[in-house]
């Protein structure tokens, strides 16, 4: 088995992280002021994690699920949602983790990349494999320095 990549939790967190939410939507056209509409605090915990006990933060690595999914970007996968066709999830194919969308046709499981480079995985029977959980967000940055 490759490197194990390291999993977070919410219940790793000391703190829920708040930050001031805006009461209206945002135009993506003309410009708004929206300063004149903070409405309180959001708690992003709260908005992206449902069930925190099977809820898990990982970070992404390679090139397979681009453009969607960049390496770095952090995704946010609920090991409790029910795996669906076309559902992004985290399998484990013969040990090894893989982040790939779902298909189950009949009796076959196929693990296909978005980046057409890359070739889908058809899911044999000498291939264990199992759904470790199903990416519920996908976390990434539009500015790809540091700060």
């Amino acid at each position: 088995m490759k490197d194990i990549p390291r999993f977070y939790s919410l219940l790793d967190l000391e703190t829920p992280l708040f930050t001031k939410l805006f009461g209206t939507h945002v135009s993506c056209g003309f410009p708004s002021p929206a300063d004149d509409y903070l409405e309180g605090k959001l708690s992003l915990d709260s908005l992206l994690v449902q069930r925190p006990n099977s809820t898990f933060f990982v970070k992404a690595e390679g090139q397979s699920m681009e453009p969607l999914i960049l390496s770095g970007d952090l995704l946010i996968i609920d090991r409790s949602v029910m795996v669906r066709n076309g559902d992004i999830i985290l399998g484990i194919v013969d040990g090894e983790f893989s982040i790939k969308r779902f298909f189950r046709d009949h009796e076959k499981v196929i693990l296909t990349p978005e980046n057409e480079k890359f070739n889908p995985i058809v899911i044999k029977d000498e291939l264990r494999f199992e759904v470790w959980g199903v990416v519920i967000h996908i976390i990434h940055s539009l500015v790809r320095r540091s700060l």
